[in-house]
C-alpha cells in the first residue's frame, strides 16, 4: 500500500489535540492532504514529537522540531518511524529539500527505502500510474 509522507511543520491550529487535517495551519500540508485525499491516498506527517503520525491519528498539540530533540529522543523516534512504516510503499514530499534535511534522514536512519518528491502534483499521477497497473 502506497503511503504519502511529508513533514510536519510549527504552523499550527489553535487546538489541544486533532488529526492532521485539523492541526496544520501550513499551506505547504494544507495542499499535501487536499491532494492526498482528493485521490483517497493514505498520508502521514514525519513528527518531532511522534515520529509518524498518521492521518486518522489524534494527537495532543506540540511544537517539537526533530532537529532538536536529544540522541536518545531520536533513537526513540528512529525506532518508532520504522515500526509504524514498515510495509508501506513510501513517497516522501519535500518541496524543500533543505528544510526537509532532518525528517529525510530520520527515513534514512530508519533504513526505510522511499521515493521523494518535491510537487504535490506528483501524489496524482503516482496513483493514476499504480491504479493503471492494477486493473486487468
Amino acid at each position: 500500500m502506497n503511503l504519502y509522507l511529508t513533514f510536519c511543520s510549527d504552523k499550527k491550529f489553535p487546538l489541544k489535540k486533532a488529526i492532521p487535517k485539523n492541526l496544520y495551519d501550513s499551506r505547504r500540508i494544507v495542499s499535501f492532504i487536499t491532494r492526498c485525499e482528493t485521490v483517497r491516498a493514505r498520508y502521514a506527517l514525519l513528527s518531532g514529537k511522534y515520529g509518524v503520525v498518521f492521518d486518522d491519528e489524534v494527537v495532543v498539540t506540540y511544537n517539537q522540531f526533530l532537529g532538536n530533540v536529544s540522541p536518545n529522543e531520536y533513537k526513540m523516534l528512529v525506532e518508532i518511524t520504522r515500526k509504524k512504516l514498515r510495509g508501506f510503499a513510501l513517497f516522501f514530499y519535500e518541496p524543500n529539500p533543505h528544510r526537509a534535511k532532518s525528517y529525510h534522514r530520520l527515513l534514512v536512519d530508519a533504513k526505510l527505502k522511499f521515493t521523494p518528491f518535491n510537487r504535490v502534483a506528483f501524489i496524482l499521477e503516482n496513483e493514476k500510474k499504480q491504479r493503471a497497473g492494477t486493473e486487468i
